[in-house]
C-alpha cells in the first residue's frame, strides 16, 4: 500500500515543497511533475488532474503517479520487499521506467538481489544510454550527471523517510516542550 507520507520525501527533494517550482523541460510543481506523466495518471485513474495548477491538485497528482508506478513495480518484481518497491519508485520517479528494468534485468544476470545497494552500482551513463532513447541524445557527461543525480535523490529519500519515521515516532510518545514542562 502507498501511503502519501512515502511520496513526501520525493517531494521534498523534487521541490522543497514549492507548488511553484518548474523546470526548463517543462516539470512543474511539488511533485515536478511533467505534462505527460500527468496525463499518464489520468488515463491510468480515470481522473481530471491538470499539470501544474493549485497545489491540492499537484499534491493528489504526485501521489497518484507514485503510486502508479509503485504498482508497477510491485507488479513487475512481485518477490521484492516493500523498502525495495520503494526505492524502485524513487529511481523510476526520477529516471523513467526503462532504466530501472534494465538496470533489474542486469542483476538478474549478475545472480545478484533486488536491493538498493546493488541497483545503484547499476546507474551509469552506460544503463542510461542503454536503456532509453531520450538518454542517448544527451552529452556522455550530462548522462554521468544525470546518473549522479538519480543516485542521489534516492539516497536522499531513503534519508528523509527515516527522518519522518523518527518524527512520527517521537510525536506518538506525546512528548511536550512547553517552557513549563521543561521546569521538572
Amino acid at each position: 500500500k502507498v501511503r502519501e507520507e512515502d511520496v513526501l520525501p520525493y517531494m521534498i527533494i523534487e521541490s522543497a515543497i514549492d507548488p511553484n517550482a518548474g523546470t526548463n523541460k517543462g516539470c512543474a510543481g511539488i511533485g515536478q511533475m511533467s505534462s505527460v506523466a500527468v496525463r499518464s495518471v489520468n488515463k491510468f485513474y480515470g481522473t481530471k488532474f491538470v499539470h501544474g495548477g493549485k497545489a491540492k491538485n499537484q499534491i493528489g497528482s504526485s501521489v497518484a503517479y507514485y503510486a502508479k508506478t509503485f504498482y508497477s513495480m510491485a507488479a513487475k518484481y512481485p518477490k521484492a520487499d516493500a523498502e525495495t518497491l520503494l526505492d524502485l519508485t524513487y529511481f523510476s520517479y526520477n529516471a523513467g521506467g526503462a532504466p530501472v528494468y534494465l538496470a533489474a534485468k542486469r542483476l538478474g544476470r549478475k545472480g545478484r538481489a533486488l536491493t538498493w545497494d546493488n541497483l545503484k552500482k547499476e546507474v551509469t551513463s552506460d544503463l542510461l544510454s542503454a536503456s532509453a532513447r531520450f538518454y542517448r541524445g544527451i552529452s556522455a557527461g550530462a548522462r554521468k550527471q544525470k546518473a549522479k543525480i538519480i543516485k542521489s535523490y534516492v539516497e536522499k529519500a531513503r534519508t528523509y523517510k527515516g527522518y519522518l519515521a523518527q518524527l512520527k515516532a517521537h510525536a506518538r510518545k506525546g512528548r511536550s516542550y512547553s517552557p513549563a514542562s521543561s521546569k521538572k
